[in-house]
């Protein structure tokens, strides 16, 4: 995975798989394959599933369960003219500046109407990031931690790309729990194992509006 091309594969998870907590997670590239594990809690239910990144030590994932989705997709960043060429091909738009409500989420979608071949657009903003969909979803998204932060903030609009590339709607990761973390599966073991860093909690910005407004 580099920084422009990012790989992931999506999958059920129908077998045990191990989860284990440390803060030392998201700061060790040699330890496991950045994921994300998204399990429901009200809505529709499926099984939990794993989003894998990059190629790092995800040979033997499919032990766990049936392979959702396989995705290679274009990142392009927007906070710097590097990424200026790759915007008109990129699928996820990215920007670390800091943004503030409410004017980011119109920015954004101007932003999506300058690229037309893009599908997710990602901002910080004070409360985490806020992403904007081809769909019309808009969404928040914060953690609980500041090893999560450091995890999620370059695969965050991969993750919602690639969760609506399989045909899943992104309403649903607002009654989801997601937990990021490393994942690595021994070659002597049919489980894998998920070293958690923390949580992401995703709201839809609508909701967010509306609890600012009653604050206020």
């Amino acid at each position: 995975m580099t920084e422009d091309l990012v790989i992931t594969r999506l999958l059920r998870v129908e077998r045990m798989l191990c989860l284990a907590r440390t803060e030392a997670a998201a700061g060790a590239p040699g330890q496991g394959a950045p994921a994300v594990l998204t399990i429901s809690r009200g809505g529709r239910p499926y099984e939990p599933r794993l989003m894998l990144f990059g190629d790092h030590d995800t040979r033997d994932a499919t032990r766990l369960g049936a392979l959702v989705l396989t995705d290679s997709h274009v990142v392009a960043h927007c906070d710097g003219h590097a990424s200026g060429g790759r915007r008109e091909i990129a699928d996820v738009l990215m920007d670390q500046r800091l943004c503030m409500p409410p004017a980011s989420e119109s920015h954004l979608r101007r932003r999506l109407e300058r690229y037309p071949g893009c599908e997710v657009a990602v901002a910080r903003w004070s409360d985490g990031h806020l992403a904007v969909a081809r769909d019309g979803a808009a969404l928040v998204m914060t953690c609980d931690s500041s090893g999560a932060e450091e995890m999620w903030n370059p695969i965050s609009g991969s993750f919602l790309y690639c969760w609506s590339a399989a045909g899943l709607p992104l309403a649903e990761l607002a009654q989801a729990v997601l937990i990021v973390g490393r994942y690595t599966a021994p070659n002597d073991a049919d489980q894998g194992r998920l070293t958690t860093v923390g949580r992401i909690h995703i709201t839809e910005a609508s909701a967010t509006s509306d609890v600012r407004k009653v604050a206020s």
